[in-house]
Formats: C-alpha cells, structure tokens, sequence
C-alpha cells in the first residue's frame, strides 16, 4: 500500500475563543483506512469525531483556550501507520 494522509488545514490555525473550526484528514491509498485523533498533551479529545470512508473530521464549535494544542490524525492501514499534525492557538 502507499498510504498518504492529508491534513487540511495544513498550516498552523490561530483562532479566536468562540470560532468554529474543522479538521479534515484524508487517506488515499489504503482501501479500508483507520482513523485516530491524539493531542500530544494527550488529552482526551471531547470534540465531536464523523469519519466516513476515507475522511475524517474533527469539529470545533465556539473554540476555548483549552483546545488550544497539537492535533494528530494518525491513520492505520493494515500494518503502516501515517500521521499529520497541526497546531492550533486560541487568543
């Protein structure tokens, strides 16, 4: 499998409190992928997750400094692992 996985954005997001925002991370290459959401502070993540296919979404309703970090979606296919990342700031 060549699995490749996309983090939209990409870039890092600087948001302020009280915006909307979602994480889109797509696989290509894998015909049944898995999906996983992480925070590197290892949080657990209380946002809501819709994963559909080759898609998943992560959804910020009216963002909080506490969501404020480093989103990880880490996509499973068979025995190889792909992540992306992005960071996110709250002012």
């Amino acid at each position: 499998h060549l699995l490749e996985v996309a983090l939209q954005p990409d870039t890092d997001v600087v948001l302020e409190k009280g915006s909307n925002l979602v994480l889109s991370c797509q696989a290509s290459g894998c015909p049944q992928p898995e999906f996983s959401w992480k925070n590197l502070a290892n949080m657990p993540i209380l946002r809501q997750i819709k994963t559909d296919g080759f898609q998943s979404q992560l959804f910020f309703y009216l963002v909080e400094l506490k969501d404020e970090g480093t989103y990880l979606c880490e996509v499973t296919c068979g025995s190889i692992k792909k992540s992306k990342q992005t960071n996110l700031k709250v002012f």
